[in-house]
């Protein structure tokens, strides 16, 4: 990507993740940064994430709203949406994670691809003590072996948090501090306010800024697969014609 940038090339950043980066937030900040440090280049943005959707939504949806587009990079963001997934069925997340991986190097093989991640209240002690939620955790099992870059935007949040900087969650009508001065980092427990979407995109910039490190051009290996299941090959099929409706 920094390759490309540094030449003033063409190139396609796509996002695809769940409500917080659907929404005017981290995806806002890093793309104005992207475009404000190369200024010559031109830089088309793909937004494809969906609200309320993780890793086994976007398998699925990932050759039409995603590979179709032909990116040369791509942030994903499922971890939050994929917590519960994880729970109950972690092999197949890991497996649609990976997927998701396959089909876009499979299609284009230098694709850079950055894994984000974002918080929640439940995870704000664990990041503190050095640890990550069971979800980012996968995540991270996957990036490791795919030799994939990640950015936890959430850290800066927690470390805040546990110095009494910042309240993780209050009520809308505060705004964006509390009565003793601290940041309000959500109103919900999940989604950011306007201070904690700034938190988090300053966290992805500096991310980027570690990455930018590293401008070698070269196609990215595919290593042997970790699932026994080829999601590299889930697809979205229509109903009309495959199924019969009863009604309305």
């Amino acid at each position: 990507l920094f390759a490309k940038l540094d030449k003033d090339e063409h190139i396609t950043i796509a996002y695809y993740g769940g409500s917080i980066t659907a929404g005017p937030g981290w995806r806002i900040h890093t793309l104005d940064w992207f475009r404000k440090t190369w200024p010559k280049a031109k830089i088309s943005e793909h937004n494809a994430s969906l609200g309320g959707s993780g890793s086994l939504v976007g398998v699925f949806r990932a050759d039409d709203d995603l590979v179709a587009q032909e990116p040369d990079a791509v942030f994903i963001e499922f971890s939050l949406n994929d917590v519960a997934d994880v729970r109950d069925r972690p092999a197949e997340v890991a497996g649609a994670l990976e997927g998701i991986i396959r089909k876009l190097w499979m299609s284009k093989p230098d694709t850079d691809i950055c894994l984000v991640y974002t918080l929640h209240s439940s995870a704000v002690g664990l990041l503190n003590q050095g640890k990550f939620s069971a979800s980012v955790s996968l995540h991270e099992s996957i990036a490791e072996h795919y030799r994939i870059p990640s950015i936890h935007m959430g850290a800066e949040a927690a470390k805040m948090a546990a110095a009494n900087q910042l309240v993780f969650t209050a009520p809308k009508s505060l705004g964006d501090k509390d009565a003793a001065g601290r940041v309000i980092f959500t109103n919900d427990g999940t989604h950011p306010t306007e201070a904690g979407h700034l938190l988090n995109g300053r966290a992805a910039i500096r991310g980027l800024e570690v990455f930018r490190k590293n401008t070698e051009a070269k196609p990215h290996p595919l290593p042997t697969a970790l699932s026994d299941i080829p999601w590299e090959k889930a697809k979205t099929l229509a109903a009309e014609g495959r199924a019969t409706f009863s009604g309305k």
